[in-house]
């Protein structure tokens, strides 16, 4: 009989010169549970293993691996494992003028803060591309010479893929009324 792998609670939390200001996270949960929170950034996570179970402006979802659940900043919601074993993810909580200025190159023009709906983004490529980007960057902080590039732009797709697929523009931000955590 095959061993079910039960994640631990652990996290790392460190920042990158490529994107000032950002907060990037790796970690794995079992058993902790997040109470109703928000953040002031555009939180991108990729589920590397397991699923995470998570509510947000008022319904539930389920991100299994290879699933990108984009939170907009300052919106409220939860997360815990959907599965026995837990999860593994890893997040960039990326600044909104970095994400408000990205859409802008995109666009060529002034744009809307950028806004992306609720739920899970089932897109394989997209989750393969920010998971090899990320460990790409680990290496090559691991070696003694590298010097980081400047922070992304619309020159690199990695960094600009997830507002070019999946973003909308939001007119009025912050929102007149707050999700509730219920």
């Amino acid at each position: 009989m095959t061993a079910v792998h039960r994640f631990q609670n652990s996290a790392r939390y460190w920042r990158t010169p490529l994107l000032p200001g950002a907060d990037l996270l790796t970690a794995e949960y079992h058993d902790h549970e997040f109470a109703p929170h928000w953040h002031d950034a555009y939180t991108i996570p990729v589920i590397v293993a397991g699923a995470e179970g998570y509510r947000y402006r008022g319904s539930d979802y389920v991100a299994e691996a290879g699933g990108v659940p984009i939170i907009n900043p300052g919106e409220l919601h939860t997360g815990s494992k959907a599965v026995e074993a837990g999860w593994r993810y890893r997040v960039t909580y990326a600044p909104v003028q970095f994400i408000h200025e990205l859409a802008d190159q995109i666009a060529g023009k002034p744009q809307p803060l950028p806004w992306f709906a609720p739920g899970v983004i089932h897109d394989p490529d997209l989750a393969v591309e920010r998971l090899a980007n990320a460990r790409t960057h680990a290496r090559k902080r691991a070696a003694t010479r590298w010097r980081p590039k400047p922070p992304c732009s619309t020159r690199s797709p990695r960094c600009s893929c997830v507002i070019r697929r999946r973003c909308r523009s939001l007119r009025a931000w912050p929102p007149t009324t707050p999700a509730s955590p219920s």
